[in-house]
């Protein structure tokens, strides 16, 4: 092991520190293919959390091997797990699983500096600390196809390698190395209690049992339409304390404007780790947004129908019909396109901001490339734009979009041909962060200038990713 291996590592333990007595969970996910006595962990995870751990998985289907299972020892295992891998010794996870991170002669180990903030979490206001480890290229014989058809066909059948690892918490990296990942999640957040009512607000903060109260604090802005905002911060002393079964829970109780949106910030020891916006339901002042969920349940039915889980029967007509509520609430214009049998080729939604912009909008509830749906939405976008050439007075400013509702990291490796084609992706975290901010009334003017930003973005990184010019738009 390296001196940078080992200064990126005491980096990420080192900042975890101060709260890893909450983070009493430590699981391993992993996919890998037997090698000798050894499995060779293509990719792997491990989670360090305050929850109880999953129930435990075994899959088997040939060579290859997966699952889920608890690792004793918390962080100091974890950390003891890492720099043995790290330093290329087969280690035993738990009895019947040796691992190993395997190298070759092209791609050798490497351990990145620890992303603190992953974008992963970011998007769903939650902190996520990540350590990523990289070794050789995996050595899997076959193509992907071989890979995916051999799932089918397994005794616990699979659609394909993404839904396996779906399932285990896992996603594919588009590198094709062996990648093992600690994720270190938060271990406070606002508390789920946190409501407005009227003109009185109670907020709070959550935290497990076992951790000091002392280091925690609350952080508040109250934004309300006319009224300058407030911005104040609580320590744990200014809160009020009480207890359930597995946490401490402090609360405090403050007068707000009618109107009002709060945005909560949970921190511990001097980071901040949960952001979370409430508002009253009954006067939400995006004035969209209160005419489609004017009661506590239909604003929830709306977030469950955007995040849920679910995958049969009519779940994916009413994952589409909410993403253009949700286009809808920040001041687009859209329309649904499969009102009849001859239009079932068009997208699922156009949606034209106020200034004229048109985002050509396809909703799935899996991956990007299922059943070609990258490469028709990429031509459908162009499509309507020469046709809107034809009508206008100027050149069209069209945005293509994808919207999934399964998390950025489960379609990581689909990312890089979603930019090539031009299209902007948009995931779970995307659709979580877009519930809190439509709170508030938006521009959608600038939401669309903020989505072409986005995907401009994208371009020049994959530009530089790949030693390329970034393209001149």
């Amino acid at each position: 092991m390296t001196d940078s291996h080992a200064d990126n590592i005491e980096q990420f333990f080192r900042h975890i520190e101060p709260w890893s007595r909450a983070l009493r969970s430590c699981t391993f996910h992993y996919f890998g293919v037997v090698t000798g006595s050894e499995v060779h962990l293509c990719i792997a995870r491990i989670r360090l959390q305050i929850g109880r751990p999953p129930p435990r998985r075994k899959i088997e289907i040939g060579r290859l091997r997966a699952g889920v299972m608890a690792i004793p020892g918390r962080c100091s295992r974890a950390r003891d797990i890492v720099e043995n891998l790290v330093s290329g010794t087969a280690v035993s996870i738990q009895p019947g699983l040796v691992a190993r991170l395997p190298i070759d002669s092209v791609a050798g180990m490497y351990v990145a500096p620890p992303t603190l903030l992953h974008p992963e979490g970011l998007s769903g206001g939650r902190r996520l600390s990540v350590l990523t480890i990289q070794a050789g290229q995996w050595s899997i014989a076959g193509s992907r196809i071989d890979l995916d058809w051999s799932l089918k066909s397994a005794r616990e059948p699979f659609d394909g390698l993404a839904e396996l690892l779906g399932e285990l918490g896992l996603a594919e990296h588009a590198s094709r190395r062996y990648t093992l990942e600690v994720v270190a999640l938060p271990p406070v957040e606002v508390s789920m209690r946190s409501a407005v009512r009227g003109e009185n607000a109670t907020i709070g903060i959550w935290i497990p049992k076992g951790l000091k109260k002392g280091p925690a604090s609350l952080h508040y802005r109250l934004l309300a339409r006319n009224a300058p905002t407030v911005r104040a911060s609580l320590s744990a002393r200014q809160l009020a304390w009480t207890r359930d079964e597995n946490a401490n829970i402090g609360t405090t109780e403050i007068r707000v404007p009618p109107g009002a949106v709060i945005n909560c910030v949970a921190s511990y020891a001097s980071v901040a780790h949960h952001s979370y916006w409430i508002a009253d339901p009954a006067q939400i002042p995006n004035p969209r947004l209160q005419a489609l969920t004017a009661t506590d349940v239909a604003l929830e039915a709306l977030k469950g129908t955007l995040t849920s889980d679910a995958a049969k029967g009519s779940a994916a007509k009413q994952f589409e019909t909410a993403v253009a509520a949700v286009v809808w609430a920040y001041g687009f214009a859209p329309v649904q396109t499969d009102y009849a049998e001859q239009t079932k080729d068009g997208p699922d939604l156009i949606a034209v901001a106020p200034g004229g912009g048109i985002a050509v909008i396809e909703c799935t509830i899996g991956l990007l490339k299922a059943h070609n749906k990258l490469a028709n939405l990429a031509r459908r976008a162009v499509v309507t734009r020469e046709r809107m050439q034809v009508a206008a007075l100027g050149p069209p400013t069209v945005l293509p979009v994808i919207v999934t509702r399964l998390r950025r990291a489960e379609v990581e490796a689909e990312l890089d041909a979603a930019t090539e084609a031009g299209v902007l992706v948009l995931t779970r975290e995307n659709l979580e962060a877009a519930m809190d901010q439509a709170l508030l009334l938006q521009d959608g003017d600038a939401v669309f200038r903020r989505g072409l930003e986005a995907l401009e973005r994208s371009r020049t990184d994959l530009a530089t990713k790949r030693g390329q010019t970034p393209p001149v738009v």
